[in-house]
């Protein structure tokens, strides 16, 4: 990384004598068509200054995650359009000018890749925990054993300090690969040498267990679409029965979740609802309140509970699959898989443009 930062630094080093009079004219005209008083020389570094400064207002650093140089120029590009009185505007279309901007912008994305691609979650969900009380486990995020004086015994936890730093997306199948799961039952952590392992694992616990039809088939293509990928990064490890609580003692589970820290609205909860299953009420939503028993309300009440809290706990939405969704098992796995897969939002934006200028000298 440090060899590529070095090496966009030489190549704007190159630059700098081409772009430096470019910027100082545009600069100089920009501010007699605005009425502004220069009040300093333009130098290389009020340059950098004007393309650096306007990072965090039209790509939303703080809140968004960039994974590619791409994508953050996308949304940089996407922004600036909309100040067309802004100087960096006239800056961009010329060639040499745009080419330093590049440049600049790629040895800033490789300076700062970890923290662009790195949305802190919630503390509610540094550490996860999922199925049934007597085979619970737990995805924590840099789980450590050690000592709590709190508790008076050894503990799994995350050390706080590393959870931005780790080189993972947060609950994706290399997140498992890299952490391993905790065994609340013996205290000790389960390590995956690879995929099959974490197959094999899913399958012994979950899978076997299963009374669900719907639910093997739904892992049974899980299992096939890990198989078919080699860039675990950008799959979701797709957690089975999520619980509320880590106690046993606790109110819900959600049949498969899958959780994500890139956005909002991006965790969402998959109930597979039957009426043999989950004795839910069939239809409810189509009857009128007199049609509706008493039994029945407290069923529909106990649901839309479920839903609330885990939207107001750990904004997870929850999207329930009735007994008609389920007999196309497809079509159902197929609305898992737009979550499951990490998608980059790379739009081209930049490269349209680029290509605009670039056409205009020809």
């Amino acid at each position: 990384m440090r060899k590529k930062e070095d090496e966009y630094t030489l190549e704007l080093k190159k630059l700098e004598a081409t772009v430096l009079p470019k910027y100082i004219k545009i600069r100089e005209n920009w501010d007699r068509e605005h009425g502004y008083t220069k009040t300093s020389e333009y130098t290389i570094q009020s340059l950098n200054s004007t393309i650096n400064c306007r990072i965090d207002g039209f790509a939303n650093i703080k809140e968004k995650s960039y994974f590619t140089i791409e994508s953050l120029l996308d949304v940089y590009w996407s922004e600036l359009k909309k100040h067309k009185e802004d100087v960096l505007y006239d800056l961009l279309h010329d060639i040499d000018c745009l080419k330093y901007f590049e440049l600049f912008m790629r040895r800033y994305f490789v300076r700062k890749e970890k923290e662009l691609s790195r949305n802190k979650p919630k503390s509610k969900m540094y550490e996860v925990w999922f199925g049934d009380n007597n085979n619970c486990f737990g995805l924590m995020i840099t789980p450590v054993y050690r000592y709590s004086f709190q508790e008076k015994k050894y503990i799994w936890e995350n050390d706080k300090s590393e959870i931005r730093k780790v080189d993972f997306r947060y609950w994706s199948v290399a997140h498992v690969l890299k952490t391993g799961l905790i065994d609340i039952e013996k205290g000790e952590r389960i390590s995956f040498a690879d995929v099959e392992e974490l197959i094999e694992f899913y399958t012994r616990v979950f899978y076997d267990k299963s009374k669900s039809e719907y639910e093997k088939l739904i892992m049974q293509k899980y299992f096939e679409l890990l198989k078919q990928h080699s860039d675990y990064d950008k799959i979701a490890f797709l957690i089975p029965e999520l619980r509320f609580k880590k106690e046993k003692l606790h109110k819900y589970r959600l049949d498969f979740t899958v959780l994500s820290a890139e956005g909002n609205n991006k965790s969402i909860g998959f109930e597979l609802s039957p009426d043999s299953t989950h004795a839910y009420t069939h239809n409810i939503e189509q009857k009128k309140p007199y049609e509706i028993k008493g039994e029945e309300i407290e069923r529909w009440g106990n649901e839309i509970g479920k839903r609330n809290e885990y939207d107001e706990e750990f904004s997870i939405h929850v999207r329930t699959f009735m007994e008609s969704d389920l007999h196309d098992i497809n079509k159902c796995f197929e609305n898992i898989r737009e979550y499951i897969i990490f998608e980059e939002d790379i739009k081209g934006e930049w490269d349209k443009f680029r290509q605009e200028v670039q056409n205009d000298l020809t």
